[in-house]
């Protein structure tokens, strides 16, 4: 069985692309519908009053946190904290 080195700062990993939040929220509300039919077949609200109130959240979120969040994921903190935190980590063990 081989083993493959581990990475260090000499040998950073490919950085995977950053998807776009408006696309990754529409697909997250897509994703809620089969949830929230079915639980308006069992007697819950409204599918379509509990879909919008869901779009609201997240076009809250697109416009506040996730903003701030998404700037930082394509600026490169990301990576950053993938090479901070298992330094950190190991210094402390």
């Amino acid at each position: 069985m081989s083993t493959l080195p581990l990475p260090t700062r000499r040998q950073p990993t490919r950085r995977l692309p950053v998807p776009d939040l408006r696309k990754t929220l529409d697909k997250y509300l897509t994703s809620l519908i089969p949830f929230l039919q079915e639980d308006e077949a069992n007697g819950g609200p409204s599918a379509e009053k509990e879909l919008a109130k869901r779009a609201q959240w997240a076009r809250r979120f697109e416009n506040g946190l996730g903003k701030t969040l998404q700037e930082r994921l394509v600026g490169g903190l990301y990576t950053n904290i993938l090479w901070t935190f298992p330094d950190a980590f190991c210094r402390i063990r």
